[in-house]
């Protein structure tokens, strides 16, 4: 696979965490937290945008190198010429149809009621992708506003980045607090 630069922007994103790194280097400057809530409220939207984009490059340029790369790999050559002996034993037996009919009866039964568009389960994620999506950015956890980025980024839902945002400033809102009250407990 080939090196891109690209893999450089989470290491970087990481290193640079608005709650944890950035916010308390901000505020030992000495600015006011209404000041310090819009600085890290845009650098707190940045972040999210670039794990969008992060994500959206990764599934558009990397997955499709890695694949091309897996193709040429000599294990997964051999699993393609094995299969495709099977397959040609299977058809000489005249097993091939039933089998496939089998395998195939067995998916869309598994699946049938996990994409059925009925589903209960369904309906809520997309009823409550906005909900969702705004509960993620204001837990105070990291990893929960990347998953976000990641569902948004995979999947090229760029509408899911408004609701994550607004919970992401809403977060910065109460960790502006959170980090004004530490810093007041030791001056």
């Amino acid at each position: 696979m080939r090196w891109h630069w690209q893999y450089l922007v989470p290491l970087l994103i990481l290193t640079l965490n608005v709650d944890w790194i950035l916010m308390p280097v901000i505020k030992s400057w000495g600015i006011s937290s209404w000041i310090l809530f819009i600085a890290t409220s845009i650098l707190a939207v940045t972040e999210l945008l670039c794990w969008y984009w992060f994500w959206n490059w990764f599934r558009k340029t990397s997955v499709p190198e890695f694949a091309q790369r897996a193709k040429k790999r000599e294990e997964i050559r051999e699993a393609i010429a094995l299969g495709k002996e099977i397959e040609l034993d299977l058809k000489m037996a005249g097993l091939l149809d039933e089998i496939k009919a089998k395998i195939l009866n067995y998916i869309f039964n598994s699946y049938k009621k996990a994409t059925d568009e009925n589903n209960r389960l369904l309906k809520w994620i997309k009823r409550s992708g906005t909900g969702t999506m705004i509960i993620l950015g204001i837990s105070p956890e990291p990893g929960t506003r990347t998953f976000g980025t990641i569902i948004c980024g995979i999947t090229g839902w760029k509408r899911g980045l408004y609701p994550l945002a607004i919970g992401n400033i809403i977060r910065v809102a109460y960790m502006v607090g959170l980090w004004h009250t530490i810093f007041s407990l030791f001056t």
